[in-house]
C-alpha cells in the first residue's frame, strides 16, 4: 500500500467511523416513530373493516325488513301459499337477493318454510335441521321490543360464520299484529369476503377464533390498542385483528386485515435519503482535507511513479527526464533514468524475437483451423500435441481438455484400437496411414465413421512423431443411405418418374417403362416427347422453359403405348437445378388419367346434359352468395364469382382441383367442408358439423372462420346434393352467406341488455323500498289526520304508491324478454311442468300437445303459465277442465288452450291483451302477447261467453316440429 493510500485511509476512516455513529443513533430513532405510525394506520384499518361488516349487516336488516312488512310473506306464513315459493323463493330470486337461506317462523316460534341456496346444483333446497336447531336457540333472537324492531349478528355454522337477521312479520301497511318471523341469513363464504374486500379496498378475513377467550399474548410480539391487536408477521406485512362476539355467545370470530407495511418501507427510505445527505457532507469534509495533503506532497510522489509506469507500459520518449523540480522526488527521478534507457534496449530486442515467433505458430494454427478435416499431431506413443478447431468439434470435446492428456486411441472406438496400434508400428518405420477407415468416438458415446491419412514426423534422420488429418464421413454415408432408399421408392412407386438433362432423358422407373409397354433402353438418351402422340406441334421446350421460370409446370397430354394404344397422361414438371434449358435438369411425374378422363366425358358427353351445365353454370355464377360445386368423386366443376371475390380465387385456378384443396381459403387446411358430408353415405363426416341441421337431404349450419379477414367471419352454409335425369347423384352444391355483421349487432346487443337489466334491477329494488317506506307511513298519517281534504290527498298519494308499485313488478318481468336467443322449447312438457302443482283438485287438465317443439323465447313457459292461472281467476266456481291441443293449418299450427268456464265477452277480446287491464296487475296475457311475438307467434280470443274462453296460439311456418303423434 503506497503512502498516498494510506494517508488517504488514516484520515477517511476516522471521519467515516463519527459519521457512522450519527447514522446509527438516528435511525434507531426514526424507525421507532415509523413503527408507532403503523401500528396506528394497521388498528384504523380494522376499525374501518368493521364498519365495513356492520355495513353489510345492516344491509341485510334492511333486506329483511323489505320482506317480513309485505302482504305476499304475510298471507305466505298464514296459509303457506305455494305460489309464493315458485315466485319468490326460486334460486334466481334468492340469489339475487345476495343472500343463502331464509327461514320463515309462525307466531309461536315453529317452522313455517326453510329454503337454503346450493350453488353446485343452482337450486334451492330444504334449509337443514341442524341449521335450524341453532337459530332457535340464539337467545333473545325472536324477541322484540315491538314490530318495527329487528335482530342482527353473526353465528358460527358448521359450513362456516354467517350473518343473520330475524324481523316480525306484518303487513306493508305496518298493521300487527306480527303473523311470524323472517330470518336471512348469509354465509360469509371466501368469495364474499373477497367482494368487502373489494369495496374496501382492504385484505380482509373473518374465521372462527380457536377458543372462547384468546389473550393477546398467545400471539407474539402483538400490541394492543382498543381491544385490536396488531402483529408484524414479516418485512413486508403485518397484520390487525379483533375478536367479534357471537349472538349465541358459543364462540368468537377473528376478523383479521392484512396490509403491507408500506408505512415502515417509506420510513426507511426516509432514513436512507438522511443517511445519503449526512454521508454526503462526510465526503465532502474527507474531500477537502485529502486534497490539501495531496496538493503538498502526495501528488508529486504519483506523479513520479505514473510517469515511470507510462514509460515502462509505452516504451516512448525514454530520453525525457521523469520529473521536474529540485526536491527529493526530483533528485529519485535522475537516478532512475539510466536504468530505464538500459531495460528498454533490452525489451525491444527480445519483443521482437517472440513477435517472430508468435507470428509463426499463429499462422500455423490459424491455416490448420480452416482447413475442413480433422489435423492433430502426435508423439510415436500416440500422445496428441496438437488438435485443430474441427478436430474439437467431430471429437465432442472443447477448449477446457487439456491436450497433454489426451490420446489419440481416446477418438477412436476400441474395435479399432489394435487396427491403428499396427498403423502406429508402421509410421515408426516410415511408413504414412493413406486412407484408412476407423469408427470415432465423441467423448458422449457417439460413434461416427472417418478416413485417416498420416505420415512421420522427423527431426533430421529420427521419426520424433507423426502428423496427420482425418475426415468425418457421417454425412456422405447417410447421404448414401438417403439415396439408396430414394431410388428404391422411385423404382417401387406406381407413378410413372423420368429425370433428364436438357431435352434428354437420363432415367425412367418401371412404373414408366410399364406404362408404355417398353423396355428402359427404347426410351433413354431420347427427347421425353418421343411418347406424346395427338399433338405433333407440341414440343418439350416450352414446358421447360415455363418451368424454368415458375419452378413447376402442370399439364395434359396423350400418349402412345408400344402397341400403338393411346392414353391420357397428367404431367408434373419440376426444375431440380440449372437455369437455362440447355442446363436445366429436371423430374417428370406422368400419371395415367384414363378412368379420370371417361368419367368426365361420360358425364359432358350429352348435348342436353351440356346445355344443363351451362344453364347452370349461368345460374351459379350470378348467385349473390358464394357457391360451388364439386362432382361425386371431390372435384371442383363449378366455382361461382361471389367465391372468387370472397377467397381471392379464379375459376380457372381451382376447377378440377380435388382433395379438399378447395377448403384451405376458409380452415387454413385441407379438410372435408358441408358438401362433403352431403356425398358421404357413411355418415363418418358429420362429426367435423356436430351443429348442422338436416332438412330433406340438405344440412344447414352457421359456422365462425377466425382465420378470415381481420378479425374472423361468420357464414351461413347450405349444402345439397345434385341429381341426374335418373336421380343418381351426381355431385354436391355449397351456397355461403357472411353473416358476420348480423353475429356481431346480436353480440352487442346482448351485451347492451345486460347491463341495462342490472340497472334496472339496482334502481326497481330502491324504488320498492322507497314505495314500501311510504305504504307504510300512509296508514300512520290516516289515523292522526282528520281534515277531509288533507285525507283525500293522503288517498291520492298512497294511490298513485301502489301504481308504481304494481309499474315496478311489472319491470321485474318484463326486463328479462328477449335478452337471451330464442330455442326449441317442448310445449307438452311446459304444459306439465306448469300444470303439476297449484291447480285445484275439482279442474282438470288435458294435455294433447306431447310431442310439439316450438321455436320461442326462454319465457315461452311463463306464456302457458299465465294462461292457466287466468282460466283459475277468472273461469268461475263452475270450471272444471282445461284442455291443450293443436291443429295443423295451410302453412302454420294452432296451440289451443280452451276450458269451460264463464268465458269472456266478446268487447273484451281484444282489451284483455292491454297492459294494464285486469283485476290483477293487469300484465299477465299483455306480456304473453310480447314474448310470443318475438319469434313471429301470435294470439287471440275467440271462446264464446258463457261457454268458456279459447285461446289460439299461431306458430309460424318453420317455428315448429311435431314428433310421433297425432293430429286432433
Amino acid at each position: 500500500m503506497d503512502l498516498r493510500t494510506k494517508a488517504f485511509l488514516i484520515i477517511g476512516l476516522t471521519l467515516i467511523g463519527g459519521i457512522l455513529l450519527i447514522m446509527l443513533f438516528s435511525f434507531s430513532l426514526l424507525n421507532e416513530s415509523y413503527t408507532r405510525f403503523e401500528e396506528d394506520d394497521v388498528t384504523q384499518k380494522v376499525i374501518q373493516a368493521q364498519k365495513v361488516l356492520e355495513y353489510e349487516k345492516a344491509q341485510i336488516l334492511s333486506l329483511t325488513g323489505d320482506w317480513s312488512r309485505w302482504d305476499e310473506s304475510y298471507n305466505f306464513v298464514l296459509d303457506r301459499n305455494e305460489d309464493y315459493i315458485i315466485r319468490n323463493l326460486n334460486y334466481a330470486s334468492v340469489e339475487n337477493l345476495g343472500i343463502d337461506f331464509a327461514l320463515f317462523l309462525k307466531d309461536n316460534s315453529s317452522v313455517k318454510y326453510g329454503t337454503q341456496v346450493n350453488k353446485t346444483t343452482e337450486s334451492m333446497e330444504q334449509l337443514s335441521n341442524e341449521t335450524i336447531a341453532q337459530i332457535l336457540a340464539i337467545p333473545g333472537f325472536f324477541s322484540f321490543d315491538s314490530i318495527l324492531d329487528g335482530h342482527s349478528g353473526m353465528i358460527i355454522f358448521p359450513k362456516g360464520p354467517a350473518l343473520v337477521t330475524s324481523e316480525p312479520i306484518i303487513t306493508s301497511t305496518y298493521q300487527g299484529p306480527a303473523a311470524g318471523i323472517l330470518v336471512f341469513g348469509m354465509y360469509l363464504y371466501e368469495e364474499k369476503i373477497q367482494q368487502l374486500s373489494e369495496i374496501s379496498d382492504l385484505s380482509i378475513q373473518v374465521t372462527p377464533a380457536s377458543s372462547q377467550n384468546i389473550e393477546p399474548y398467545d400471539y407474539p410480539s402483538v400490541q394492543t390498542k382498543k381491544n385490536i391487536y396488531v402483529n408484524p408477521i414479516s418485512e413486508d406485512l403485518i397484520q390487525g385483528f379483533t375478536y367479534l362476539p357471537t349472538l349465541d355467545s358459543q364462540g368468537n370470530l377473528e376478523l383479521l386485515v392484512s396490509s403491507p407495511r408500506n408505512i415502515v418501507k417509506q420510513g426507511k427510505e426516509t432514513i436512507f435519503a438522511y443517511i445519503i445527505i449526512l454521508m454526503g457532507l462526510g465526503l465532502s469534509i474527507i474531500f477537502v482535507s485529502l486534497l490539501t495533503v495531496d496538493q503538498l506532497v502526495l501528488k508529486r510522489l504519483h506523479t513520479l511513479i505514473e510517469n515511470i509506469k507510462s514509460r515502462n507500459l509505452k516504451r516512448e520518449n525514454l530520453s525525457d527526464i521523469l520529473l521536474d523540480g529540485n526536491d527529493e522526488f526530483s533528485d529519485l527521478a535522475k537516478e532512475i533514468h539510466p536504468v530505464f534507457m538500459e531495460l528498454g534496449r533490452s525489451r525491444r530486442e527480445l519483443e521482437e524475437h517472440v513477435r517472430l515467433l508468435t507470428e509463426s505458430e499463429k499462422k500455423y494454427r490459424e491455416l490448420a483451423d480452416l482447413l475442413p478435416e480433422f489435423v492433430f499431431e502426435s508423439d510415436l506413443d500416440g500422445n496428441i500435441s496438437f488438435m485443430n478447431q474441427m478436430g474439437m468439434s467431430i471429437s465432442g470435446l472443447n477448449q477446457n481438455v487439456h491436450l497433454s492428456d489426451l490420446h489419440i486411441l481416446r477418438i477412436i472406438d476400441e474395435a479399432d484400437h489394435s487396427r491403428f496400434r499396427s498403423a502406429l508400428e508402421k509410421i515408426k518405420t516410415g511408413i504414412p496411414i493413406s486412407g484408412v477407415e476407423y469408427t470415432g468416438v465423441k467423448n458422449t458415446g457417439e460413434r461416427f465413421p472417418l478416413i485417416m491419412y498420416a505420415s512421420p514426423i522427423r527431426s533430421g534422420s529420427v521419426i520424433t512423431g507423426l502428423r496427420g488429418f482425418a475426415i468425418d464421413i457421417s454425412e456422405r454415408k447417410e447421404i448414401e443411405t438417403s439415396l439408396r432408399k430414394l431410388a428404391n421408392i422411385v423404382e417401387h412407386t406406381s407413378t410413372g418418374i423420368v429425370t433428364g438433362r436438357s431435352h434428354e432423358v437420363d432415367y425412367v422407373n418401371s412404373a414408366y417403362s410399364i406404362m408404355h409397354g417398353m423396355e428402359p433402353s427404347d426410351l433413354l438418351r431420347k427427347n421425353p416427347f418421343i411418347v406424346v402422340t395427338g399433338y405433333p406441334e407440341k414440343q418439350f421446350t416450352p414446358y421447360l422453359e415455363s418451368a424454368l421460370h415458375s419452378g413447376h409446370a402442370t399439364f395434359e397430354l396423350d400418349h402412345i403405348r408400344k402397341d400403338g394404344t393411346r392414353f391420357p397422361v397428367l404431367h408434373d414438371l419440376t426444375i431440380l437445378s440449372g437455369e437455362s434449358s440447355e442446363n436445366a435438369i429436371w423430374s417428370l411425374n406422368v400419371q395415367n388419367i384414363t378412368e379420370q378422363r371417361l368419367a368426365w366425358k361420360a358425364l359432358v358427353e350429352s348435348e342436353a346434359l351440356r346445355e344443363s351445365a351451362r344453364q347452370l353454370r349461368d345460374v351459379i355464377s350470378r348467385l349473390p352468395d358464394a357457391t360451388f360445386v364439386i362432382d361425386k368423386d371431390g372435384w371442383v366443376i363449378f366455382w361461382n364469382q361471389a367465391m372468387e371475390a370472397l377467397t381471392g380465387i379464379s375459376e380457372s385456378d381451382i376447377i378440377g382441383r380435388g382433395r379438399y384443396e378447395y377448403a384451405i381459403p376458409f380452415y387454413a387446411e385441407k379438410r372435408p367442408m358441408l358438401l362433403n358430408a352431403v356425398l358421404n353415405k357413411e355418415g363418418t363426416l358429420m362429426e367435423h358439423f356436430p351443429d348442422a341441421s338436416k332438412s330433406g337431404d340438405s344440412l344447414f349450419i352457421e359456422e365462425s372462420f377466425p382465420q378470415m379477414g381481420k378479425g374472423g367471419k361468420f357464414f351461413s352454409s347450405m349444402a345439397g346434393p345434385l341429381y341426374d335425369s335418373r336421380k343418381n347423384v351426381i355431385g354436391a352444391i355449397q351456397s355461403m352467406r357472411d353473416i358476420t355483421p348480423r353475429i356481431m349487432a346480436e353480440k352487442a346487443l346482448m351485451r347492451t341488455n345486460e347491463k341495462l337489466n342490472l340497472l334496472s334491477s339496482i334502481t326497481r329494488h330502491d324504488i320498492r323500498n322507497r314505495v314500501s317506506v311510504i305504504l307504510g307511513l300512509i296508514p300512520l298519517l290516516k289515523g292522526d289526520e282528520k281534515d277531509p281534504e288533507t285525507l283525500e290527498i293522503i288517498s291520492i298519494v298512497e294511490s298513485a304508491a301502489k301504481l308504481i308499485h304494481d309499474q315496478i313488478e311489472f319491470t321485474r318481468v318484463y326486463q328479462n324478454l328477449g335478452v337471451h336467443s330464442p330455442e326449441w322449447k317442448d310445449v307438452g312438457d311446459l304444459v306439465f311442468k306448469v300444470t303439476d302443482v297449484g291447480i285445484p283438485e275439482r279442474i282438470q287438465i288435458e294435455n294433447n300437445l306431447s310431442g310439439l317443439f316450438v321455436y320461442a323465447d326462454p319465457l315461452l313457459e311463463r306464456v302457458f303459465y299465465n294462461l292457466v292461472d287466468n282460466a283459475i281467476r277468472h273461469g268461475g266456481t263452475d270450471l272444471s277442465v282445461i284442455r291443450f291441443y293443436l291443429q295443423h293449418r295451410d302453412t302454420s299450427i294452432c296451440i289451443y288452450c280452451q276450458d269451460d268456464g264463464l268465458g269472456i265477452p266478446r268487447d273484451l277480446k281484444e282489451k284483455i291483451f292491454e297492459r294494464g287491464y285486469g283485476s290483477n296487475t293487469g300484465l299477465g296475457l299483455f306480456l304473453v302477447r310480447e314474448i310470443l311475438s318475438i319469434t313471429g307467434i301470435t294470439i287471440v280470443e275467440t271462446g264464446l261467453e258463457g261457454k268458456g274462453a279459447r285461446f289460439e296460439v299461431v306458430v309460424p311456418y318453420g317455428g315448429y316440429s311435431v314428433k310421433n303423434r297425432k293430429e286432433e
